[in-house]
């Protein structure tokens, strides 16, 4: 039986010990992962593209510093889908943009790249989601960053 999934202290609710917070703090601080490993790209993305999407996103997400080495192979796939989505994305345009109809075999091609294209849409959404790259994952970060400033500000000066 799988245990329930952990959330960050910030978005606990309900009441909270001060020593269930101290763990929890502790717990954190102890996941809290460097990030020179994702400063370049991995060797085994798919394309150009996938690598040009890695030094796109990764420098952003250190930035709001919700990534670290552990986030790599996460990244990676966020970036292979994506790479992988756009060449679907490019084929179906490609074949759309004839200006005669379409043969029996360039149907199949279109139904066949739309499926995949639907496919790594679905993959970019879930690796984003795990990489902070969604909307909903980036104000999970940062509402954590403020609860933590708000209580150091709270334990450096008392309740205001």
């Amino acid at each position: 039986m799988k245990g329930k999934a952990r959330k960050p202290l910030s978005s606990q609710k309900g009441h909270i010990t001060r020593e269930k917070i101290i763990q929890l703090q502790m717990e954190q601080e102890a996941v809290q992962t460097n990030s020179d490993e994702i400063e370049r790209p991995p060797v085994w993305l798919v394309d150009k593209e996938a690598r040009k999407e890695w030094r796109r996103v990764v420098p952003q997400l250190k930035e709001i510093g919700v990534v670290g080495n552990l986030d790599r192979a996460n990244i990676a796939g966020y970036c292979n889908a994506y790479a992988q989505y756009r060449y679907y994305t490019e084929e179906i345009k490609q074949i759309r943009t004839l200006e005669r109809p379409l043969s029996d075999d360039e149907l199949k091609v279109i139904g066949t790249a739309s499926n995949l294209q639907i496919k790594y849409a679905q993959e970019l959404r879930r690796f984003a989601d795990m990489c902070g790259m969604s909307v909903s994952s980036r104000l999970k970060a940062a509402a954590e960053k403020t609860n933590k400033t708000e209580d150091r500000i709270q334990s450096e000066f008392g309740a205001i």
